[in-house]
């Protein structure tokens, strides 16, 4: 007869360690990869917002238009809190770019902006998105999404999928 074989490890650490890291992982995998591919069309206020943000701050026009989807691989809004205008921000100075004392700013600004939502924004969204950004915003992946430092001078590599456009093969 056949055996029929589980997941089931026999060695108890596995479950310890592995269904807490690897569920969590694949959630977010298939949240991501939602996010990245229905991201919104980016509105004609936000493209003045991006325009705006450069005069203020002295900087030349990127040779890509502004996009935004939001709040890239995170949720634009929970049950309590609404993240957009944060991440509409943090997005717009990713977008312009600048040296490294811009980059430090718009992810101080970015923590600044998740703080003022109340007290889980302040103990836990707040540092868990800082750290996001501040570290993980200009690696391979973010690179891979377009959402990089200075992506407005950078081709996505990644064009997502907006909800409501027709589909043509």
């Amino acid at each position: 007869m056949y055996k029929i074989r589980t997941f089931v490890s026999k060695k108890p650490w596995h479950s310890v360690i592995v269904v807490p890291c690897v569920v969590p992982l694949l959630v977010y995998v298939s949240l991501f990869t939602f996010d990245v591919l229905t991201a919104p069309p980016t509105t004609a206020s936000a493209s003045e917002q991006a325009t705006q943000y450069l005069k203020e701050h002295d900087l030349p026009t990127p040779p890509h238009s502004f996009r935004t989807d939001g709040c890239t691989a995170w949720v634009d809004k929970t049950f309590i809190y609404d993240f957009y205008d944060a991440c509409l921000a943090h997005d717009i100075a990713y977008w312009a770019g600048g040296d490294k004392a811009h980059k430090v700013a718009a992810d101080t600004q970015f923590h600044t902006d998740v703080t003022a939502l109340g007290p889980l924004g302040t103990h836990l969204y707040a540092p868990l998105v800082y750290n996001a950004v501040h570290y993980g915003g200009d690696n391979a992946m973010s690179q891979l999404l377009g959402s990089q430092w200075g992506y407005g001078y950078r081709e996505p590599v990644v064009t997502p999928l907006y909800i409501g456009t027709d589909i043509t093969f």
